[in-house]
């Protein structure tokens, strides 16, 4: 358990953070090991800070019930009056639940693309032939230009969903994400003419043309090249997705899906590889990225969801 400490004022301005504590730690001890607050301030707290007042004289806490004894009405009546006081940090409490919660599934998406990225590796070195590896990792930059590009249209879909969101204007909201996404769409097709009619001179750009290998690789990576070729149609969408979720602060559908997405992609990779090799390593990196933007859509109701929110 993490616990911290937030002062506001009542218009929910975050005056002091205090430090984070770990375990179980009551709210008064925090108070206790925190800066002293000025005499001149008031302070309005819940029960958990009850019995401040005999530190700090400008303290309002609702009052506890005695055993044996009831409240009086008049008392009973503050003690309801004291949430309406303090609704500014409810506020700030519930914005901060759910920005950690939102950094903590991408967090998980995060580990998840590590994971893949780096086994994707892994996977392409333990097939025992160093021009495999080369290939594999050539080819995975160019997937890597394209991921550039269309991320771009990913964080305008991030800020603008958020933004319409925020004013509840779902016309907007919907026209936003469809653009983006015929957008991403359009830019994947730009690059799929280009890797098809120049995919030999963007390799050539990551090799020595010296090199005695040169044309082994290239003649290894025409092999393989189907699979870039075919990745921006397959990932055009996942991109765009991920913008959408993290705008909208749905990210745990963002999550689930890298997660449902990764499970198919080892599965993919353990069940095929014996059979079809470095093949089996790509269809599952292109099913992966593929089925990210295909487990969104659907987890998030084919985005009726996103657009209830506005």
């Amino acid at each position: 358990t993490v616990k911290f400490e937030i002062i506001t004022d009542l218009d929910g301005k975050i005056a002091k953070l205090s430090n984070l504590y770990l375990g179980p730690n009551h709210d008064f001890k925090i108070r206790m090991n925190e800066f002293k607050i000025p005499p001149h301030i008031t302070l309005i707290g819940d029960l958990g800070y009850f019995g401040y007042e005999k530190i700090h004289t400008k303290t309002i806490t609702p009052t506890k019930r005695k055993k044996n004894q009831n409240l009086s009405k008049e008392v009973k009546t503050r003690n309801r009056e004291i949430p309406k006081q303090r609704i500014a940090i409810e506020h700030v409490f519930a914005s901060m639940k759910r920005f950690f919660k939102v950094n903590g599934d991408i967090i998980v998406r995060t580990f998840c693309n590590v994971g893949v990225y780096t086994f994707f590796t892994a996977a392409s070195a333990r097939m025992g032939d160093d021009t495999i590896l080369a290939v594999n990792t050539i080819l995975l930059q160019l997937f890597t230009l394209f991921s550039y590009m269309n991320d771009g249209f990913a964080y305008s879909a991030e800020a603008l969903t958020g933004r319409f969101i925020g004013a509840r204007d779902g016309v907007s909201l919907r026209d936003c994400i469809k653009k983006c996404l015929l957008w991403g769409l359009a830019v994947s097709v730009i690059y799929v003419g280009v890797y098809v009619g120049w995919w030999r001179e963007l390799l050539s750009l990551f090799l020595d043309s010296g090199a005695g290998d040169t044309e082994k690789i290239l003649e290894y990576a025409g092999r393989y090249i189907g699979w870039i070729i075919a990745i921006p149609l397959a990932a055009s969408m996942p991109f765009i997705m991920d913008g959408i979720m993290v705008g909208a602060t749905r990210s745990r559908i963002m999550r689930n899906s890298m997660i449902a997405a990764s499970a198919c992609y080892f599965a993919i990779l353990y069940g095929l590889g014996w059979l079809i090799g470095n093949n089996a390593l790509w269809l599952a990196f292109t099913l992966y990225m593929f089925l990210r933007g295909v487990f969104q859509y659907f987890m998030s109701d084919r985005l009726r969801s996103i657009y209830h929110e506005a």
